[in-house]
């Protein structure tokens, strides 16, 4: 009787748990997203390792997730995101190493500002990082496995490059109101394969 209910729970959980989707936004490093649920069910990050996502979820299931590396402009990137909220809100911090250094920047900056951190989720082991997916719908957060990017790889390639030449926190393309130019060349994922 107990391994059928074992069974029966864990169909349950499959069965409902959430799927990764070709849908979803990818908020890149350096980046964030500015969105609500009329326009997004989820949007999600990735490999969150050394760098700390930023999630704040306010009124009318308006959101911003925010991918913050070490390069950064913390001051500028907070007063950015802050900018889009003119209500009450909640701010969560996900991510981060040992000894937090780029969380402690965040949460002093987001304190400038009268900002309260009221959650912080941190990687629990030296080689963890987390993916993480935030449900519009609910304002839930919860980690995800990455299975399907939903970023070509010519957006990716031009999100990396820009990346290198700037500290600046980039508003992503899918954003309310529309998001910062990409440069995106038409060179296709490389493949051995040419046909």
């Amino acid at each position: 009787m107990k391994k059928f209910i074992l069974l029966i729970l864990l169909f349950i959980n499959s069965t409902f748990a959430f799927t990764d989707s070709a849908d979803i936004p990818e908020v890149f490093q350096r980046e964030y997203i500015s969105t609500n649920v009329l326009k997004h069910d989820y949007v999600q990050t990735y490999g969150v390792y050394t760098c700390v996502a930023v999630v704040i979820y306010g009124e009318n299931a308006q959101a911003v997730m925010a991918h913050f590396d070490s390069g950064t402009d913390i001051r500028k990137g907070i007063k950015e995101i802050l900018r889009e909220f003119n209500h009450s809100f909640r701010v969560e911090l996900y991510g981060g190493q040992a000894p937090f250094n780029l969380e402690k920047k965040i949460v002093s900056e987001l304190k400038v500002h009268g900002v309260e951190v009221s959650k912080v989720a941190r990687n629990e082991t030296s080689d963890s990082s987390k993916n993480i997916t935030l449900d519009l719908n609910t304002g839930d957060v919860f980690d995800y496995d990455e299975i399907i990017s939903s970023t070509p790889y010519n957006k990716r390639s031009a999100k990396m490059d820009r990346i290198k030449f700037s500290r600046r926190l980039s508003r992503h393309e899918d954003s309310v109101g529309g998001g910062d130019f990409l440069q995106v060349s038409d060179s296709e994922e490389f493949s051995i394969f040419p046909f």
